[in-house]
Protein backbone atom coordinates (compact mmCIF):
# COMPACT_ATOMS: atom_id res chain seq x y z
CA UNK A 1 0.00 0.00 0.00
CA UNK A 2 2.68 2.16 0.28
CA UNK A 3 4.72 1.66 -2.55
CA UNK A 4 1.13 2.17 -4.68
CA UNK A 5 0.01 5.30 -2.70
CA UNK A 6 3.62 6.85 -2.57
CA UNK A 7 3.77 7.35 1.04
CA UNK A 8 4.99 5.52 3.96
CA UNK A 9 3.00 5.22 7.13
CA UNK A 10 4.76 6.04 10.98
CA UNK A 11 5.35 3.42 13.00
CA UNK A 12 2.42 2.96 15.77
CA UNK A 13 3.19 3.18 19.00
CA UNK A 14 7.19 4.62 18.79
CA UNK A 15 8.29 6.82 21.83
CA UNK A 16 11.93 6.11 22.34
CA UNK A 17 14.41 4.60 20.19
CA UNK A 18 16.17 1.84 22.02
CA UNK A 19 19.43 2.84 23.71
CA UNK A 20 20.90 -0.25 22.73
CA UNK A 21 20.43 -0.01 18.88
CA UNK A 22 23.58 2.00 18.02
CA UNK A 23 22.23 3.27 14.79
CA UNK A 24 19.64 4.26 16.66
CA UNK A 25 21.99 6.65 19.05
CA UNK A 26 24.03 7.99 16.45
CA UNK A 27 21.76 8.77 13.79
CA UNK A 28 22.71 6.42 11.39
CA UNK A 29 19.56 4.63 11.80
CA UNK A 30 15.88 6.62 11.72
CA UNK A 31 12.27 5.11 12.79
CA UNK A 32 9.53 6.54 10.30
CA UNK A 33 7.64 8.38 12.82
CA UNK A 34 5.27 11.13 10.35
CA UNK A 35 3.80 9.92 7.39
CA UNK A 36 6.96 10.36 4.84
CA UNK A 37 6.92 10.49 1.34
CA UNK A 38 8.25 7.51 -0.75
CA UNK A 39 10.52 8.34 -3.83
CA UNK A 40 9.82 5.19 -5.63
CA UNK A 41 12.57 2.25 -6.20
CA UNK A 42 13.17 -1.21 -4.25
CA UNK A 43 12.57 -1.88 -0.71
CA UNK A 44 13.62 -3.76 1.84
CA UNK A 45 10.85 -5.13 4.88
CA UNK A 46 12.30 -7.07 7.74
CA UNK A 47 10.39 -8.07 10.53
CA UNK A 48 11.54 -9.52 13.88
CA UNK A 49 9.14 -11.54 16.22
CA UNK A 50 9.10 -12.22 19.90
CA UNK A 51 9.04 -15.35 19.43
CA UNK A 52 12.25 -15.60 17.37
CA UNK A 53 10.90 -15.45 13.73
CA UNK A 54 12.69 -13.41 11.55
CA UNK A 55 11.09 -12.56 7.91
CA UNK A 56 12.65 -10.34 5.27
CA UNK A 57 11.36 -8.86 1.95
CA UNK A 58 12.68 -6.95 -0.84
CA UNK A 59 9.80 -5.37 -2.65
CA UNK A 60 9.16 -3.18 -5.95
CA UNK A 61 6.41 -2.01 -7.36
CA UNK A 62 5.02 -3.25 -10.23
CA UNK A 63 4.67 -1.09 -13.36
CA UNK A 64 1.27 0.32 -13.70
CA UNK A 65 -0.29 -0.59 -17.00
CA UNK A 66 -2.79 1.74 -18.32
CA UNK A 67 -5.28 -1.33 -19.13
CA UNK A 68 -5.30 -2.26 -15.76
CA UNK A 69 -8.56 0.21 -14.76
CA UNK A 70 -10.29 -0.07 -17.85
CA UNK A 71 -13.64 -2.27 -17.46
CA UNK A 72 -13.27 -5.38 -18.96
CA UNK A 73 -16.07 -7.90 -20.15
CA UNK A 74 -17.55 -9.86 -16.98
CA UNK A 75 -16.82 -13.37 -17.39
CA UNK A 76 -19.37 -15.72 -18.76
CA UNK A 77 -18.52 -18.61 -15.59
CA UNK A 78 -18.62 -18.12 -11.58
CA UNK A 79 -15.42 -17.13 -10.18
CA UNK A 80 -14.88 -17.34 -6.34
CA UNK A 81 -12.28 -14.93 -4.90
CA UNK A 82 -10.80 -15.52 -1.40
CA UNK A 83 -10.00 -12.28 0.77
CA UNK A 84 -8.70 -12.08 4.49
CA UNK A 85 -7.89 -9.83 6.96
CA UNK A 86 -6.77 -9.77 10.81
CA UNK A 87 -10.17 -8.77 12.26
CA UNK A 88 -13.64 -8.55 11.48
CA UNK A 89 -12.68 -4.91 10.37
CA UNK A 90 -10.39 -5.65 8.24
CA UNK A 91 -12.20 -8.18 6.06
CA UNK A 92 -15.25 -5.61 5.90
CA UNK A 93 -13.19 -3.07 4.56
CA UNK A 94 -11.95 -5.47 1.81
CA UNK A 95 -15.35 -5.88 1.02
CA UNK A 96 -15.98 -2.35 0.85
CA UNK A 97 -13.46 -1.85 -1.60
CA UNK A 98 -14.54 -4.68 -3.60
CA UNK A 99 -18.45 -3.14 -4.24
CA UNK A 100 -16.80 -0.12 -5.16
CA UNK A 101 -14.52 -1.17 -7.77
CA UNK A 102 -16.22 -4.31 -8.73
CA UNK A 103 -14.91 -3.89 -12.67
CA UNK A 104 -11.41 -3.47 -11.51
CA UNK A 105 -9.95 -6.73 -12.39
CA UNK A 106 -6.48 -5.86 -11.14
CA UNK A 107 -7.38 -4.64 -7.93
CA UNK A 108 -9.18 -8.12 -7.48
CA UNK A 109 -6.03 -10.02 -8.04
CA UNK A 110 -4.17 -7.77 -5.58
CA UNK A 111 -6.65 -8.40 -3.04
CA UNK A 112 -6.62 -12.25 -3.26
CA UNK A 113 -3.37 -12.34 -4.03
CA UNK A 114 -3.48 -14.10 -7.11
CA UNK A 115 -0.71 -13.57 -9.33
CA UNK A 116 -0.55 -12.09 -12.35
CA UNK A 117 2.08 -13.06 -15.65
CA UNK A 118 3.39 -9.93 -17.68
Amino acid sequence: MAIQRGVIPPNLHFNEPNEYIEGLKDGSLKVVSEKTPFPGGVIGVNSFGFGGSNTHAILRAQPKHPEEDKVVEKPKFSRVLLYSGRTKEAVQNIFNNVKEHVDNQHLHSLLSNQVRNT
